[in-house]
């Protein structure tokens, strides 16, 4: 389970615009997204890897209409992080803030701007607050990790393009393999 050990606690008491709520204390916090299924279903996916055998099509030159707009993406580079949790209400304050970089990416790319995650659902074991279910460094190496499998170097290259229709269904978040010579391998 890929979410095992997190508890997050919230105290709501006065109106909320519940797509950022969900947008930045649930999707952001657990690097999740919703999706509509192809049959209308709500569904959470999380950003992680591409593992062996997910692919659920291959478009090549053949499938594609002109050439592709490809983008590196580097305004999405994420390799600098700060993660702000064990929110106190009575305070309107954040107590635990831990900072990560990744290096490797750094060295090839330069530095980002600071990502920053705040929860104020999520608890640490060494808060003040109690109720903490994780110890803080479960908390930073659980959220680094899950942030480094969105963009575990660079940022995700963006890739437009026009093709025809495949059989199958292409949902919103599927992996698709796409074999071109004016896109970088």
């Amino acid at each position: 389970n890929w979410l095992s050990g997190w508890k997050m606690r919230f105290y709501i008491d006065d109106e909320i615009d519940v797509k950022s709520f969900l947008e930045d204390e649930i999707f952001k916090v657990t690097n999740t997204y919703p999706i509509i299924t192809s049959n209308g279903k709500l569904k959470f996916k999380k950003f992680r890897p591409i593992l062996a055998g997910e692919l659920t099509n291959t478009y090549n030159e053949d499938d594609i209409i002109g050439i592709p707009d490809y983008d590196m993406n580097f305004d999405e580079l994420i390799n600098v992080a700060r993660f702000d949790y064990d929110y106190d209400f009575r305070t309107s304050a954040f107590i635990t803030s831990i900072n990560r970089a990744n290096y490797a990416s750094i060295n090839l790319y330069g530095k980002s701007d600071i990502y920053t995650i705040q929860s104020k659902g999520l608890r640490g074991v060494n808060n003040t607050l109690g109720g903490g279910d994780m110890s803080a460094a479960t908390h930073y190496n659980d959220l680094w990790n899950r942030l480094k499998q969105r963009h575990p170097t660079k940022g995700p290259a963006k890739i437009k393009f026009d093709g025809f229709f495949k059989l199958g269904t292409v949902e919103v978040g599927d992996i698709i393999k796409i074999n071109n010579p004016y896109i970088p391998d």
